[in-house]
């Protein structure tokens, strides 16, 4: 959430920035036009220096788009998405065909290989490794040690024994 909260600082930091920036393009933009109307510059001049600071002022709104789109509150979905990975077991008990292989795909990344009635994979998303990782280290064994097997149980074929499958 400090993360959050700060990202979410820089982006108000940068949409003033910008903001006070699409008000000094315009400025001159105005500007321009009266140097034009009182023939203080060419016609050539005017429609070079009007073609930029239109280009800028459209640059500097996508820019402000993009911002916008982005600080939509983070910090809702981060909520949603702990909790369901928090249950994803129910998740995915109480999911239809689609959302089960739309589970699995977000877990694993490579395909699923099915042979003689078990499943393997070839890559596992770097997020869940990270976090059955994490999960494993703060658990203790039946002596009430730490965990030092970090390893995800993996059953991938090394590379040229069996043809790698994408």
């Amino acid at each position: 959430m400090d993360t959050i909260n700060e990202s979410s600082m820089n982006r108000t930091s940068k949409l003033q920035t910008i903001t006070s920036e699409i008000q000094k393009t315009q400025r001159r933009l105005e500007s321009i036009q009266e140097k034009y109307i009182d023939n203080e510059i060419t016609k050539e001049e005017y429609q070079e220096l009007k073609i930029n600071y239109t280009n800028k002022l459209q640059n500097l709104s996508f820019q402000k788009d993009e911002i916008r789109s982005v600080s939509k509150d983070i910090s809702v979905q981060l909520s949603f998405c702990m909790g369901l990975l928090e249950n994803i077991a129910g998740f995915y008990e109480k999911a239809d065909m689609e959302g089960k292989q739309r589970i699995l795909g977000s877990i694993f990344t490579g395909n699923l290989i099915y042979e003689q009635k078990k499943v393997r994979t070839t890559k596992v998303n770097e997020v869940v490794s990270l976090l059955i990782s994490t999960n494993r280290a703060f658990r203790k064994n039946n002596n009430g040690q730490s965990a030092n097997n970090l390893r995800l149980p993996t059953r991938v074929t090394p590379t040229g024994l069996k043809p790698v499958t994408f």
